[in-house]
């Protein structure tokens, strides 16, 4: 492949190989056809009154000075590459909704058609902008860009040089030619591919990551999801604001240990996914910049990275230990984020995409998100991000009253998730992790479950009804009783099939004869390790009736949690 600085020109048309970074997400699209999960977005919303013509000036001259807003992607000689199309001149419509009835409706119409539309990536723009008005004195302005020509970092950046050209000030960017220095931005990301610094990234997130088992997207027990959103939009959010008491405590913590807000929450959805999953070997995916330095963060650019936090035997650790843990991780993750994702898959056995290392996004967000267009302000909203795996938690620096999260979910998931009992839940394990006392106190001490939760646990499992005076209320005196007064009734119902009170009873006696063959009766402790099956309850019913108790276990375990288990219980 050609090196990035290199222009070709093909009938004068400047020709630059695609990065690492980009390569990434033009494979992944590829796989994904028409899909928009890679349309990332955001509205800045202008309180004031804007000059359509010199907002219209300014969007030309942010386009003509940013690099990346002019390329299209195609293949040149069976290589993947951008090629340099002059996008300046590309209007930026206006829609006026003033007076209309259903102004907020039009106006997610709008939205909705920018934002989950697919690009051709060879043929048109590969940024969208769209002025709404909805008030007099508000203007919204929507930018939609495909995630191969630019991340969420250079959309704050898009943001914050047109407020400046509309303002009329000197960006602070170079005023060299933007095409080389976007040219020389790639070459110095091709360079990297080939250094030292490069090993030495490989090597920390191989240390990292090292005997990570991948993680499915149907290992969870969270409800079923309660809204309907929109058949186009690949994700659904719901807004969570942690403020009041909770906020304060959680600041208070997080200053006692030298650590962020933000890393507790990432504290606590480790938790979450550890009892979701039911497992104490937990990673996160956190999205990195991919940029080190100043030069490189003042290059719009598809440059953005996903790196990795990985919490091991999480339920025998203190809180303490697990937000130190993450605490270091997040800065040694600034220090290797140059290292692609998609190369992490490479260097570990049983991975075939990052992805399948972790559910959890903890998407935190640092960048400025209002500037002044002249005298007016503003403030923008944050509307996709990019590709999820199945939750993203996404989030700014907090505010003085509270900090707003985004709970984005992918609608096109298999596994069902509720993200309002996920954010009671959330609010729940926060409450949790401030508690007095807590910081030293091992996880698995936590009271994890929410009120509601238990209370519908209590429900459930509220079976107490009369009995008749013949009946010793024991589970196998009442099997046997059904079995004698209804032996064709069904007992039993598994994938369609039935068993009969009848054959039950008889199965299960034969084997608890079986079983006090071998020993069971009174204070032993039998285990029985089966998938969810008729044979199963045969096997629980047979235990009780030889006087036993039975240990249930998970054949998908761990064999060094099974074995543990076996050697506590002395089964």
């Amino acid at each position: 492949m050609n090196s990035p600085s290199s222009i070709r020109t093909a009938t004068d048309t400047a020709v630059i190989p695609l990065s690492a970074a980009q390569l990434g997400v033009y494979f992944d699209q590829l796989q994904q056809d028409t899909s928009p999960h890679y349309n990332i977005g955001q509205i800045t919303t202008i309180d004031g009154q804007v000059d359509l013509q010199r907002f219209r000036a300014a969007a030309e001259q942010t386009i003509a000075a940013n690099v990346a807003l002019n390329m299209s992607i195609r293949t040149v000689d069976d290589v993947p590459c951008q090629i340099f199309v002059d996008r300046k001149h590309t209007e930026v419509p206006y829609v006026d909704l003033r007076g209309r009835a259903d102004i907020a409706e039009e106006r997610q119409r709008i939205i909705d058609g920018a934002l989950w539309r697919p690009f051709d990536l060879e043929h048109e723009p590969l940024f969208r902008w769209v002025l709404i008005q909805t008030r007099d004195n508000e203007l919204d302005w929507l930018q939609v860009c495909h995630h191969i020509i630019v991340d969420g970092w250079s959309g704050a950046l898009i943001a914050q040089r047109l407020s400046e050209y509309y303002s009329a000030h000197s960006p602070a960017i170079s005023t060299g030619d933007p095409l080389a220095a976007y040219a020389e931005h790639l070459r110095s990301e091709a360079e990297y591919q080939q250094s030292a610094r490069h090993d030495k990234d490989e090597a920390y997130w191989q240390s990292i990551l090292s005997g990570a088992e991948p993680v499915s997207r149907s290992d969870t027990v969270v409800a079923a999801q309660s809204s309907d959103p929109s058949p186009e939009a690949p994700f659904s959010r719901q807004a969570l604001l942690i403020e009041g008491s909770l906020f304060c405590r959680l600041k208070k913590v997080a200053q006692s240990l030298d650590t962020t807000t933000g890393n507790l929450i990432a504290g606590a959805s480790a938790l979450l996914e550890a009892m979701e999953t039911r497992r104490d070997d937990v990673t996160l995916s956190i999205p990195l910049l991919g940029r080190i330095g100043e030069a490189a963060r003042s290059i719009l650019s598809m440059s953005s990275n996903v790196g990795h936090i990985r919490l091991t035997d999480i339920w025998s650790q203190t809180q303490r230990q697990v937000l130190t843990s993450i605490k270091h991780q997040m800065r040694s993750a600034l220090r290797h984020q140059r290292y692609r994702a998609e190369d992490v898959a490479g260097l570990i056995p049983n991975i075939e995409n990052v992805s399948q290392l972790s559910r959890i996004a903890i998407n935190q967000m640092p960048f400025e998100r209002s500037w002044m267009f002249a005298e007016c302000t503003s403030r923008t909203t944050y509307l996709s991000n990019g590709p999820i795996n199945h939750l993203a938690l996404v989030f700014g620096n907090e505010g003085e009253a509270g900090l707003h999260i985004d709970l984005v979910k992918n609608t096109v998931s298999d596994v069902p998730l509720d993200l309002r009992i996920y954010s009671e839940r959330l609010l729940h394990t926060l409450d949790q992790l401030c508690a007095p006392g807590s910081l030293g106190a091992p996880l698995s001490a936590l009271s994890l479950t929410p009120a509601s939760d238990l209370a519908a646990i209590s429900a459930f499992n509220d079976t107490e009804q009369q009995l008749d005076t013949e009946d010793t209320g024991l589970l196998p005196d009442l099997l046997s009783r059904a079995a004698r007064d209804h032996a064709d009734a069904t007992a039993l119902m598994f994938e369609g099939e039935a068993l009969g009170y009848a054959e039950l009873e008889a199965r299960s006696n034969a084997l608890a004869r079986h079983l006090i063959s071998l020993g069971a009766g009174p204070d032993t402790v039998v285990a029985i390790a089966l998938e969810r099956s008729f044979e199963m309850v045969i096997a629980l019913m047979a235990v009780l009736k030889a006087g036993g108790a039975y240990l249930p276990l998970d054949p998908d375990y761990p064999q060094d949690r099974l074995a543990y288990m076996l050697e506590d219980s002395k089964a």
